[in-house]
């Protein structure tokens, strides 16, 4: 997984997170298993995803930002 911090397989019903996640704060993991969650009732990433992961997680776009700069700044 080089290019994603997660994926949720709907066949398998299994999310899989990749390994650089263990070098990050916990809030990190947090926001990217809500966010694997959420491919669970929506597959893509649509409106109605979004606002079900806003709804889990409010903070969730400076997450985002936070972690891409650090997974950015540590290859």
């Amino acid at each position: 997984m080089n290019k994603r911090w997660g994926s949720y397989s709907r066949k398998l019903n299994r999310i899989t997170l990749n390994r650089d996640l263990i070098r990050v704060a916990t809030r990190f993991i947090d926001y990217v298993i809500i966010h694997e969650l959420c491919h669970v009732s929506h597959e893509k990433h649509n409106a109605d995803f979004y606002a079900l992961l806003e709804s889990k997680l409010p903070n969730w776009r400076q997450l985002k930002t936070e972690l891409e700069l650090y997974l950015l700044g540590s290859n």
